[in-house]
């Protein structure tokens, strides 16, 4: 049985606008949320879909590029962090494995993150001088910071926090998080608020630190009245050309962090307020705008939604609250949507009521019992289409899945040229099924990579179309009408995989790396004029 986490539950708004797509009238998620009339990705990790890493086309590697010393340009390939001092790569065309000393390189980028190597470290117990990898975190006006990986059999077995004061410019240095006289830590850092009252705590985390260092970043930008830049998928990254999205400060009270987000033409799309930064949590108000107007208006507490408001033409067509409730000794706790305003319609009782509405000349009709949406029908000449709304139990997706992984690994079109490809996109399909789940048919609604559409559509005829040899069952929808056919959208995310998530978004591009080098190095050499703080950590 699939419990329905918190995490996963999505608001309703709207695509892109930088894609091609087509609107979505009216349907329902995975996990029972109602989306109308178009879909998008901001918030697409609370909507019970699906976020897609091509790890099972490059095994352990990611998509990057690395630069060697000496050489002006870097290069594309296929890369693995193997060990704190070990690194592979395969050549992007013929996947061949390189071997390349780590004596050699100057640093490399993923999709995400940025590593760099260095021979000149002290840890709390011990001084490394071999050439060990570092991964790039961020800065402060008074530091740089970098995280140390130390591995066992393959894995990550610690973390730990390293910085250089830009003062010394070359020795990177263990910082100790857990340090008793916290002033020394406040040393380096330009800012801190509430947000940084875990240094009271006994016992500090890595998470903390980072929170911290997010916060100073973002303190940045409200100071300097900069941009925070995301692309496509949301990602926060550092070149303004790959941008999609803007995200402004326009205020920092207490803990709590207000961003105004809008697109390449200055329309605003969303307000919302973090309570955290690394990971971030809503708190507050989040409002979504169309245009001047405000379509939805949702509530948090520190990332726990509470209540969730849709707006049409200055109404409020639906209204919900976000419940919790326990469900038993050994099982976790489960949300439900209580239904406060459908329309016009309040729910005031909490026996059992059919609530009809018009909708974009759809009549439909809601199967309510105590408050919670149970189904939502349309009726035709053919029998009655459900849309998806079962709010306690989320569609199962890991045959969906599984079968997609299969199906991709053996398009050789796309494993060949997936390094050389961006394959990343954000993809909603809309998947019909009869009475029992079985797939009827599909459709692509939104997406802007033609190469990654014509791999879809091949899978959806094979396992989604009523001719496709082998078609899938949904088998959490069971409709008691033979003649019933049921709805759902199912927003995918598809991305390269990467090596950890973090909140350090570095440009991919060499020669705006070589620019912020470049100027660095100018600064140092004035302030200092001192040759061996010519070595500092790259910022990428």
């Amino acid at each position: 049985m699939n419990y329905f986490p918190l995490h996963l539950i999505f608001l309703f708004s709207f695509i892109s606008f930088s894609q091609n797509h087509q609107g979505i009238t009216y349907n329902h998620s995975p996990n029972g949320e109602m989306v109308y009339d178009t879909y998008d990705t901001f918030l697409n990790d609370e909507y019970g879909g699906l976020n897609f890493s091509f790890e099972g086309e490059t095994g352990l590697f990611e998509k990057g590029h690395y630069k060697l010393k000496g050489e002006k340009f870097s290069k594309p390939a296929l890369i693995r962090l193997q060990s704190e001092d070990k690194i592979r790569v395969k050549n992007e065309v013929y996947g061949d494995l390189i071997k390349i000393d780590i004596e050699e390189f100057e640093y490399y980028t993923t999709q995400v993150d940025s590593f760099f190597v260095s021979s000149n470290i002290r840890l709390i117990d011990r001084e490394l001088t071999k050439p060990i990898v570092l991964q790039y975190l961020g800065e402060t006006d008074k530091a740089d910071y970098a995280m140390y990986y130390r591995f066992k059999n393959g894995a990550v077995a610690q973390k730990k926090i390293l910085h250089t004061n830009k003062a010394e410019g070359k020795l990177w240095k263990e910082l100790d998080i857990n340090i008793k006289d916290p002033k020394k830590i406040f040393a380096l850092l330009g800012f801190h608020n509430k947000l940084n009252t875990f240094y009271d705590k006994q016992e500090r985390s890595i998470e903390d630190f980072l929170n911290t260092l997010k916060a100073e970043e973002y303190r940045r930008h409200y100071e300097n009245k900069t941009k925070i830049l995301y692309d496509k998928l949301w990602r926060e990254i550092k070149k303004p050309a790959k941008a999609t999205y803007f995200g402004q400060v326009t205020k920092i009270v207490d803990e709590i962090y207000s961003v105004q987000i809008t697109d390449t033409k200055g329309e605003r799309l969303f307000d919302v307020n973090y309570s955290s930064l690394q990971p971030l949590k809503k708190h507050g108000e989040l409002i979504a705008y169309k245009g001047d107007a405000i379509k939805m208006v949702r509530t948090y507490d520190h990332g726990d939604i509470l209540t969730s408001k849709r707006y049409m033409d200055n109404e409020i067509i639906f209204e919900f609250a976000y419940l919790k409730f326990e469900t038993g000794e050994d099982k976790p706790q489960k949300f439900s949507r209580k239904a406060v305003s459908i329309g016009p319609n309040t729910i005031n009782t909490y026996g059992d009521n059919v609530v009809e509405m018009e909708h974009l000349g759809n009549s439909l009709a809601y199967t309510i019992s105590k408050k919670d949406i149970l189904a939502t029908e349309k009726k035709t000449l053919n029998g009655s289409i459900y849309l998806y709304s079962n709010y306690t139990e989320p569609l199962d997706l890991t045959s969906f899945e599984y079968l997609l992984r299969i199906f991709l690994n053996d398009e050789r079109s796309f494993t060949d040229t997936m390094v050389s490809n961006d394959f990343e996109d954000s993809m909603v399909l809309e998947i019909i099924t009869d009475a029992k789940g079985k797939a009827l048919g599909y459709k692509i609604l939104s997406s802007s990579n033609a190469s990654l559409n014509t791999l879809i559509a091949s899978f959806g005829d094979s396992f989604l179309s009523e001719k496709g040899r082998n078609r899938m069952r949904f088998k959490d929808i069971k409709l008691e009408n033979k003649t019933d056919r049921a709805t759902f959208i199912l927003p995918i995310n598809f991305e390269h995989k990467q090596f950890y998530k973090t909140f350090s978004r570095p440009n991919h591009d060499y020669w705006n790396w070589n620019w912020m080098w470049q100027q660095q190095m100018m600064w140092q050499q004035q302030q200092m004029m001192n040759q061996q703080i010519m070595n500092s950590v790259p910022k990428f």
